[in-house]
């Protein structure tokens, strides 16, 4: 649904006199709008609940079942509760009104009207109702994140914690407290991250993260985010390769590209085994260039793949050597890569390794 482009709307009318608006049918046809028709309340209720759509315009004078009714038992179905209903009525008294909002219309429109007003007062009840869905969507994000970054970070705090008690044991040997200083690192490194995936994915939502686009060779971020990486790389045996062309221009936020490659090749290195590979490439797609990030490492499974990037099913699994991850860096790569008007995809298949692209336009 989309305030600006009717044709992305479908709308229910039920009037048992269907010929008497069939202006107003012929009209919001001619706007691009799909309209179903239903001349009773029952068969209306049927094609609301078939085929959920955007609005439903109603009339309340029908044989049967009036108008006031079938509204009342639209908003008691969980299916069409939340689907606006305006009533189009010759009922025009106070009390026919009261009542009208009081079993759950949104709007009341008197016959005879224009077909100009009825078009405009659906648009404007339509956009609210898509900056309703689109803020309840925005919270439940919200929540879920909080939610599932809650959950990783005592799932990383009970070991710190368990851990630095085994210092004051002094019976432990000097080889044993190495050990532990470095598993309780890794944990603290671990939270780190949390921390600054959930900092920057909240300036994002508040539109605090600094956005400038301008035209730069990929190549020369490539190699950046690669040679910092190369050490982690290095200690698992992992060749890292760039086929990236000198020369690869794109027109994008520098920071932000330089943030996703980091993300992407994280995530390779973490679940490519001892001895593995990992490619990172360029190449172009009309006005895009396509980056992928190609790995040999344990892959994803089919049932797994499509939870990748909800917030609210996410699932953690540790890399080959037992790394710490929490998949947000993924969860904020798609942002990344959708703010700076490109996609993001991923293919995998399990035992045989992942790829990931992203899309990046070529000029403004």
């Amino acid at each position: 649904m989309n305030e600006h482009h009717a044709g992305e709307i479908t709308v229910l009318i039920i009037d048992d006199e269907l010929l008497q608006i069939s202006l107003l049918i012929d009209y919001l046809n001619k706007q691009g709008i799909r309209i179903l028709k239903s001349t009773n309340g029952r068969d209306g209720m049927t094609l609301a609940v078939e085929h959920l759509p955007d609005m439903i315009l109603l009339d309340i004078l029908m044989p049967e079942m009036d108008g006031f009714e079938t509204c009342q038992c639209l908003k008691a179905l969980p299916a069409t509760q939340d689907i606006p209903v305006i009533f189009m009525t010759a009922l025009s008294s106070p009390e026919h009104i009261v009542r009208g909002f009081e079993v759950g219309a949104i709007d009341y429109i008197s016959k005879p009207f224009s077909k100009e007003e009825v078009m405009a007062r659906m648009m404007t009840h339509l956009s609210l109702l898509r900056q309703r869905r689109e803020l309840a969507g925005a919270n439940a994000m919200k929540d879920a994140f909080f939610a599932t970054i809650s959950r990783e970070m005592r799932n990383a705090l009970v070991p710190i914690i368990g851990l630095s008690s085994l210092l004051d044991d002094k019976q432990i040997q000097e080889q044993q407290i190495h050990k532990v200083a470095h598993t309780l690192r890794e944990y603290v490194e671990h939270v780190h991250k949390l921390l600054e995936n959930l900092l920057y994915w909240a300036n994002l939502q508040m539109n605090k993260v600094p956005f400038r686009r301008d035209v730069f060779d990929v190549q020369h971020v490539v190699l950046e985010v690669k040679n910092q990486f190369r050490q982690f790389a290095r200690h698992k045996e992992i060749l890292l390769k760039d086929e990236v062309a000198e020369k690869t221009m794109v027109y994008a936020d520098q920071e932000m590209c330089r943030i996703i490659l980091k993300n992407l090749l994280m995530n390779a290195i973490m679940f490519t085994p001892h001895g593995g590979t990992i490619w990172l490439a360029a190449n172009y797609i009309d006005a895009m260039i396509s980056i992928r990030v190609s790995d040999t490492g344990v892959g994803i499974s089919q049932a797994n793949l499509h939870k990748i990037f909800q917030i609210d099913k996410k699932f953690s699994t540790a890399g080959t050597d037992g790394e710490h991850g929490s998949g947000f860096g993924l969860v904020i790569s798609k942002i990344l890569v959708e703010k700076l008007g490109g996609a993001l995809s991923i293919e995998s298949e399990l035992g045989k390794g992942t790829t990931v692209r992203f899309t990046l336009p070529l000029t403004a």
